[in-house]
């Protein structure tokens, strides 16, 4: 199975960015069933609102929000239901939705929120290429710090066969399969970028890099 980590492309056609709006409510963050350290950023509650702004003309089908979480269009919401996709647990529509520019609100955009999660997969760090400090939970991971990351690998056997999830030791990223890539370019879904997780970089202080002529 190949894996991808989902991008949101930050320039281009149908770059969109998203601020969530107040009143705004957060959760706890999720705890780590064996040594119960909090994992990652505080849940975005309901009910939700925000401000989607497009910087290319177009707005896109997926971007980022707080708490681990992302909006996706009606577009999006169609062409994963019909191909039958697993790891969205809920598509939640937007109370409130304040577009820009103003024009790309009318008639008013369909967004609805996802929250991907920790299911049972997990990163295989022996095949990995990982600089990282030393951890403390074999679970989560809870002590490690990166210093970079020059590609990884799952480990299958701990896939419980969602097409969109987050990993145990490496909860920051969405990752998807194959699916949702043959998913995103048979429906034309736009400014989503797929990056093999053999070919993802990290380093502090830089960014995945994202190459504008492919955006989509």
């Amino acid at each position: 199975m190949q894996f991808y980590v989902l991008g949101i492309i930050p320039s281009g056609p149908n770059a969109t960015s998203c601020l969530w709006m107040e009143p705004h409510h957060q959760g706890e963050a999720m705890k780590c069933p064996e040594c119960e350290t909090s994992i990652g950023m505080l849940p975005w509650l309901p009910p939700y609102r925000a401000k989607l702004r497009a910087y290319g003309g177009k707005l896109g089908d997926v971007t980022d929000t707080s708490g681990y979480s992302l909006l996706v269009s009606a577009r999006f919401k169609q062409a994963w239901e019909k191909r039958g996709l697993r790891g969205i647990e809920a598509f939640t529509p937007l109370e409130r939705i304040q577009v820009r520019p103003a024009r790309l609100g009318r008639p008013t955009p369909i967004y609805y929120h996802i929250a991907p999660r920790l299911y049972g997969t997990k990163i295989d760090f022996p095949r990995s290429h990982f600089l990282r400090g030393s951890f403390s939970c074999k679970t989560c991971q809870s002590a490690a710090a990166f210093k970079w990351v020059k590609g990884f690998s799952i480990d299958e056997s701990t896939w419980t066969g969602e097409d969109i999830f987050r990993a145990w030791g490496y909860p920051g990223l969405e990752l998807v399969s194959h699916r949702v890539r043959e998913m995103r370019d048979d429906y034309d879904l736009k400014n989503m970028e797929m990056i093999p997780i053999e070919e993802y970089f990290y380093a502090p202080h830089e960014f995945p890099s994202y190459d504008a002529t492919k955006a989509v």
